[in-house]
């Protein structure tokens, strides 16, 4: 296990590839619909580290922004809830 957080391969961010299978067209347009005092443009980062649920970093002229959601692919039943998770947020903000 590693001393320092910056030597660990699981700090920092790395660029989002096509596989991760975003429309950055569409989640612009989001954001701008659904996040109080969202400016574009926006760019979009992957978290290092951490499988279950990917996560990601958004930078745009308004900040920076979390973005947690389900893997691709078939999902077991009751995997992954980032729903559950964002309720709970929710709730907790208050």
């Amino acid at each position: 296990m590693s001393g320092a957080l910056g030597a660990d391969a699981n700090a920092g961010v790395e660029p989002v590839g096509p596989d991760h299978g975003f429309d950055m067209v569409r989640l612009t347009g989001w954001l701008q619909d659904n996040v109080e005092g969202f400016q574009g443009p926006v760019q979009l980062f992957k978290f290092k580290g951490g499988q279950s649920n990917p996560t990601f970093k958004l930078v745009a002229a308004s900040g920076d922004y979390v973005l947690r959601r389900k893997p691709l692919g078939q999902l077991a039943k009751g995997a992954h809830a980032v729903d559950r998770e964002a309720r709970v947020l929710t709730a907790l903000h208050a």
